[in-house]
């Protein structure tokens, strides 16, 4: 019995460090097509698998990071999505994702804005960004950056104005995520309470409840 206990526990580490895979291949092949293929189709296909691994596969940020500066718009895509899928396992890209809310490619800044809301604590240093991403051109990544600062809560007390200005975007997705944050910044977003009662004369029920329940976690109320 002592001697199968040690052989367990002998073995324990190896399928601890057992490396991720996807599609039959493990994560370091899939790196390496991704930083030295010269076929843009396998690149593509190496930073969605890498996505698809999620925070399994970390370790592949330094070479997501590169490929967020890929000439192909969709490699740059997959590299930003794949990070945003790793959540903090993708810290330490934190600033070049802040720089990807300027590619000229929408999806490259959408998946950007929504990594930043899901990287963990140190995504508070992206607040001003994510705020002036709020007048990005794309109503989708409007939103996503709406609803990125709402994940900071009072971390992004900062993009309180900005937020406000949200509050009358042309996209009512954008409008209701903007009232979502900033109920989730609470009682530091004191100052949208004016906005936030204008509001309220909406026809769209949706957006109404969201400022309704803004207001509510702004004053501190059950």
């Amino acid at each position: 019995m002592k001697k199968l206990l040690f052989v367990i526990v002998m073995l324990l580490p190896l399928g601890c460090s057992k490396e991720a895979s996807w599609d039959g291949k493990p994560e370091s092949q899939w790196r390496e097509g991704l930083l030295n293929s010269d076929d843009v189709d396998a690149r593509r296909a190496a930073a969605k698998a890498l996505g698809e691994m999620g925070s399994k596969a970390k370790a592949s940020v330094p070479e997501l990071v590169t490929a967020l500066k890929d000439n192909d718009r969709k490699v740059r895509r997959e590299a930003a999505r794949a990070l945003w899928a790793m959540t903090d396992g993708a810290k330490d890209a934190l600033w070049e994702l802040i720089n990807a809310l300027h590619d000229p490619d929408p999806d490259v800044r959408l998946n950007a804005a929504g990594a930043l809301g899901d990287i963990g604590p140190d995504g508070r240093f992206a607040v001003a960004e994510l705020g002036r991403a709020l007048k990005d051109e794309k109503p989708g990544v409007r939103g996503e950056a709406a609803t990125s600062l709402g994940k900071h809560g009072s971390d992004s007390a900062d993009a309180v104005p900005a937020l406000i200005e949200a509050l009358q975007d042309k996209d009512m997705a954008v409008r209701i995520a903007a009232a979502s944050a900033l109920g989730a910044v609470g009682s530091s977003a004191q100052s949208a309470i004016p906005a936030l009662t204008e509001a309220l004369k909406s026809n769209d029920g949706d957006f109404r409840g969201a400022v309704k329940l803004a207001i509510r976690e702004i004053q501190g109320q059950d």
